[in-house]
This record gives C-alpha cells, sequence and structure tokens, in this order.
C-alpha cells in the first residue's frame, strides 16, 4: 500500500522516494519493500542483480494492520537498501489483542520513534562494503561518443590530377622536340613523335624544354616583377619539368590529398591548396631574385604539397589531447616532412618554393582545418552523478596522419622543379 514492492532481478535505481503524513485504517502490509517477491509463487530464483534502492523515507505514518508484519524491508543480500528512515512511525495492529513486528534484512538507515522498531536495521553485515552513512554508490561516468564525421566525397583533387597530366600532355605537345632538333636528339621519337622528350642533357627529367614551361607559365622574376605577369604565381603550380617530377608529385597529390579532402571537403582542402602553392610561389621568386640567377624558372606542385603536410602538422598540434599515441604521431609527421625537405637541398631544387609552402599550410591549418567534435550537452539530459566539466564548445577535430613517399625532385639544365 505504502511503497510498491520491487521485484527480483532487474537493474538501475530507485531513490529519493518520500512518505508522509498518512493515516489508514486495517491495512495489509503497510511498509514494505520486498526484493525477493515473487508474483508466481512458485519457480522463483535468486538473482545476483536487483535494483538498488535508496533515499527511500516514511514520516509521521499512523494506523492499523491486518497484518503481524507490519514493516517488511526484505532487501537483496548483494545490493542492499540505503538510507532508509522511518521517522515517527506508529502501527498497531488491527486485531485487538495481537502484536505487530518489523522485518528488516540488508537495509540501512535510521529509525526514530518507530513502533514497531526494526531491530536489525543499520546493522553491518560481513559482506558489506559501504553502510555507514547509508549513502548508495554513484552510479559509472556515463561515456559519450561524438558521431563519426561526415564523409566527403573526393572530386576537387582528382581534378588537380587530371589538370596537371593533362597540361604536361598538351606542354609536350607544343613542345614538339623533332620540329626543333634533329630527330636523332630528342628522346623516344619514333614511339612518341610529336610529344617526344628534350635530350637528356637538356633536361633530365623527360619533359619539355625551357622555353616551352617559360611560354605555358613558368614562375620568372624578370616576367613578374618588370613585365607584371602575376599570374605566374598559380600557372607554375600546374606544369611540371617531366615524367619523374609529374609523377611523384601526383603520387603525393593522390596519396595525401584524396583522404584530406574526404576529412575536410573539397573547399577547405581547395583553399588551402591553392593558397600553399601562392605563398610557396612568393617565397621561390624572392629566392630567384637573391641568387640574381639570370633565365632561371621554376615549376611544380611541390609547394602546395608541401602546404598540405604542414597542415597536417598544425592540426596534429591543435588536437594534441585527442591523439592516443602523441609522440609516435607527432615525430611520424616530422620525419616525413624533415625527408621532403632534405631533398630540396640538391643541385638545381627550388627548396624556397618547398619551404613557402609548408609554412603557409602549417599557418592556414589553423583556421581551415576546424571541424566540430564534441557539443554541449544540456545539464537535465546528463545522468544523475556525472561528472561536469566545462569544455569550450568547439573543439578541433582529428585529421588522419598518413604516411607517404616524399616527391623526388631531380635536377636539370637552367630550371627548378619543386
Amino acid at each position: 500500500m505504502w511503497s510498491r514492492p520491487w521485484y527480483q532481478g532487474g537493474a538501475g535505481f530507485a531513490r529519493r522516494i518520500s512518505f508522509e503524513d498518512i493515516k489508514f485504517v486495517r491495512a495489509n502490509s503497510p511498509i514494505i519493500i520486498d526484493q525477493f517477491y515473487c508474483p508466481n509463487r512458485f519457480d522463483c530464483q535468486n538473482k545476483t542483480e536487483a535494483v538498488k534502492v535508496s533515499d527511500v523515507t516514511y514520516k509521521r505514518i499512523v494506523g492499523t494492520s491486518l497484518m503481524e508484519e507490519a514493516i517488511n524491508l526484505s532487501c537483496d543480500q548483494n545490493i542492499g537498501c540505503s538510507n532508509i528512515v522511518l521517522d515517527n512511525i506508529d502501527i498497531t495492529s488491527a486485531v485487538p489483542g495481537k502484536e505487530v513486528f518489523s522485518f528488516c534484512h540488508n537495509a540501512h538507515g535510521r529509525a526514530i520513534k518507530t513502533k514497531p522498531a526494526p531491530e536489525a536495521m543499520g546493522k553491518r553485515p560481513s559482506y558489506a562494503t559501504d553502510i555507514e552513512g547509508a549513502r548508495y554508490p554513484p552510479p559509472p561516468q556515463p561515456t559519450f561518443r561524438p558521431p563519426p564525421p561526415t564523409q566527403w566525397s573526393s572530386w576537387l583533387v582528382p581534378l588537380i590530377f587530371v589538370t596537371n597530366v593533362a597540361m604536361f600532355v598538351y606542354s609536350m605537345y607544343l613542345n614538339d622536340c623533332p620540329s626543333q632538333l634533329d630527330k636523332e636528339e630528342c628522346l623516344f621519337t619514333e614511339q612518341l613523335g610529336r610529344f617526344a622528350f628534350q635530350p637528356f642533357r637538356e633536361n633530365p627529367l623527360l619533359g619539355p624544354s625551357t622555353s616551352t614551361l617559360r611560354k605555358l607559365g613558368a614562375l620568372e622574376r624578370d616576367l613578374v616583377v618588370y613585365d607584371n605577369e602575376s599570374w605566374r604565381f598559380l600557372t607554375c603550380m600546374f606544369l611540371h619539368a617531366g615524367v619523374i617530377h609529374l609523377l611523384s608529385n601526383m603520387f603525393s597529390l593522390l596519396f595525401i590529398g584524396v583522404r584530406l579532402e574526404q576529412e575536410f571537403g573539397f573547399l577547405r582542402i581547395g583553399l588551402l591548396y591553392i593558397l600553399s602553392g601562392f605563398g610557396g610561389s612568393l617565397l621561390s621568386i624572392l629566392h630567384l631574385k637573391n641568387d640574381g640567377i639570370v633565365q632561371t624558372i621554376s615549376v611544380g606542385a611541390s609547394g602546395a604539397l608541401f602546404g598540405l603536410l604542414g597542415s597536417m602538422l598544425s592540426e596534429l598540434l591543435t588536437n594534441w589531447t585527442i591523439y592516443a599515441n602523441k609522440c609516435a604521431a607527432l615525430i611520424s609527421l616530422v620525419v616525413i616532412i624533415g625527408l621532403n625537405l632534405a631533398v630540396g637541398f640538391l643541385p638545381h631544387v627550388d627548396n624556397s618554393a618547398h619551404i613557402g609552402g609548408f609554412l603557409s599550410g602549417f599557418f592556414l591549418g589553423f583556421i581551415l582545418l576546424m571541424r566540430h567534435q564534441y557539443g554541449y550537452v544540456k545539464h537535465k539530459y546528463l545522468p544523475p552523478g556525472s561528472d561536469i566539466k566545462r569544455k569550450p564548445k568547439y573543439a578541433y577535430g582529428l585529421a588522419k596522419l598518413y604516411d607517404g613517399k616524399p616527391e623526388e625532385n631531380l635536377p636539370f639544365l637552367y630550371s627548378h622543379p619543386r
């Protein structure tokens, strides 16, 4: 009548329940908590788990009981009941001349001015570990798992790949080595015809001549500074000195760029690629100016590719706390970047473009590669006992660290492939 019985088995909590100022006449089982209750009255086995009952208060309850057992607190022997409060209870028998009694099993708390008084209430059983004070143990901390990030479809990086290959094919078509030199000097003339490569003495990377690259938009200091051809800052990113130069850059582009675009989307990776390439070209032309070398050109997508590597490093540093193997990820990425930069110290390789692209991508990564990871959880939705910690609304996302073979830059006469 006063508290519904809790059956055997189950899990969870029943707590903070109060019964106050109640009067009754000829009640059956006025106060009862029975975790051994069996609804079928047969074939009931004891369970090892039960609902945790705590913070139940009975106050100012008066009346008569038809049952001799007026107070029944039968709690599970493993879980038990905690903080059960009986305050100002006065229950007598509805049958004249009979006495009522209380029964208590593994129920802990206190009884104040209670009749009939539960004698065993609050005693410490041999198997209990926490009974004094009658407080229930805190629930396990909830685990919040953010939804997996949206997987973008990569199309921009493959488009850049196709554009670079198409520009190289067009440069070879425009170069037309057999019409400029003796057919025997050009490489693979019989197999390629008009698309034959320049001689090794001029271009060991199997590509067009310097004049052809300059005509198509290669970066040259005099043409940019004195002829105001600033568009060469961007066009040089889509030109390559030869087949070897093209293959090394395109391999790195597909291996790194495709997965980054799937992670962060085409807009951010596209801006990162273009701006990093521009930063590499800008530092490259300053380097050419300081060298004082006349008629030197610079081509290649390495500046933009180094920008992708730099952005991966800044993303790693931003999300340092959520990486599982922090030092391993940092060391791996630093080694990859170091090996790529070391290639730039070879003769006729434009390392300034590599450094400019890397620095541009490193700083842009802090801005362009942000993404949502955790959002606010309203206080009312938190499970009881949760440890509340204040965190920023947005946290930077986790970028994958990819191991890629660094592009290989080989020198050729009068040019700086990158």
